[in-house]
C-alpha cells in the first residue's frame, strides 16, 4: 500500500478530480500530484481493447508525453521491443524501468530501447497498467529525471492513473460528443450514410461512382477508426455524425 503520505495526496488528486471540467485542469492537477515524485512527464494509452484486441502504444495519448520521444517509439516500431508493455498487459503492477531493466532478462533489442530512451532523455519511469470496466487496458507511463523507485510510489501512481484516465475520457466525451462520427474520413462518411438509408455497400459504391473494392477498404478502415467490429455497428455509431463537417455530396442513384 503507498505510505501515509502519498496515500494522502493520492486521494485528495482522487477527490478533486471528480469536480473537474477540463482535461487542462485534470492535466494540472495530475502533475502537481506526479512533481512530487519527481516526474515531470507522463503518458496515458491503451495497449488492448475489446473490440480491436492488442493495440500499437500511442495511437490514443492522453497527457504530457516526451513529443521527440513519442514520435521516435512510434515511427520506428519501438512497441514491437517493448519488454515493459508486453509484461503490463499481464499483470496488475506497476513497473519501475531501471529496476525492471536489471531484474528481467532481455533481448538484445529490449536493452537497446532501454538505452536508446535514456539517450532522448527518457532516463527513469513507471509504467503502471489501467484495467477499465469495457474490458480494455491502458499503460500509464510517468518518466522524470529526478524519480527515484519506490514501492509506495507505484502503489500510489496505478491509484491515481486509473481516475486520471477515466476521468480524461469523460472529459474528452462531454466536450467532444461527435468525436466518434469525427474520427472517420468525410468519404467514409459518404459510405456510411448511404449504407444508413438502405443501401448495400455495392450500390453505395455505384452511387459514389467509385469501385466497390474502393468502398470496401474505406469501410474497413472506417471500422478500424471507430473500434467497431461490424459494419452495422459502424453505421449505428457513426451515421449522420460528421455531415455538418463536409459538404453534401452528390450521388447518383443506383441502377
Amino acid at each position: 500500500m503507498p505510505s501515509q503520505s502519498a496515500a494522502d495526496k493520492v486521494f485528495r488528486f482522487l477527490e478533486g478530480a471528480r469536480n473537474l471540467k477540463s482535461l487542462t485542469t485534470l492535466d494540472a492537477a495530475f502533475f502537481r500530484l506526479i512533481e512530487d515524485w519527481g516526474f515531470d512527464r507522463w503518458t496515458a494509452t491503451p495497449i488492448l481493447s475489446p473490440v480491436r484486441g492488442a493495440m500499437r502504444p500511442l495511437e490514443v495519448v492522453l497527457g504530457r508525453p516526451s513529443r521527440e520521444w513519442s514520435s521516435r517509439y512510434r515511427e520506428n516500431g519501438y512497441f514491437r521491443h517493448d519488454a515493459v508493455i508486453n509484461h503490463i498487459a499481464n499483470s496488475s503492477d506497476a513497473v519501475w524501468w531501471s529496476r525492471f531493466s536489471q531484474e528481467r532478462r532481455l533481448s538484445h533489442e529490449e536493452k537497446m530501447l532501454f538505452d536508446e530512451a535514456r539517450e532522448h532523455g527518457v532516463g527513469e519511469g513507471l509504467t503502471a497498467p489501467v484495467r477499465l470496466a469495457d474490458g480494455s487496458i491502458w499503460a500509464c507511463a510517468l518518466t522524470g529525471s529526478l524519480a527515484k523507485p519506490a514501492p509506495h510510489v507505484a502503489d500510489a501512481a496505478r491509484f491515481a492513473a486509473e481516475r486520471y484516465i477515466l476521468t480524461a475520457l469523460e472529459l474528452r466525451r462531454l466536450a467532444e460528443p461527435e468525436s466518434i462520427g469525427a474520427s472517420i474520413t468525410p468519404a467514409q462518411a459518404d459510405i456510411v450514410d448511404l449504407l444508413a438509408r438502405g443501401l448495400t455497400l455495392r450500390q453505395a459504391a455505384q452511387a459514389l461512382d467509385i469501385r466497390p473494392s474502393t468502398a470496401y477498404n474505406q469501410i474497413a478502415d472506417a471500422k478500424r477508426r471507430a473500434m467497431v467490429k461490424t459494419t452495422a455497428e459502424l453505421v449505428h455509431k457513426t451515421s449522420g455524425k460528421a455531415r455538418s463537417e463536409r459538404p453534401e455530396k452528390t450521388v447518383r442513384k443506383p441502377s
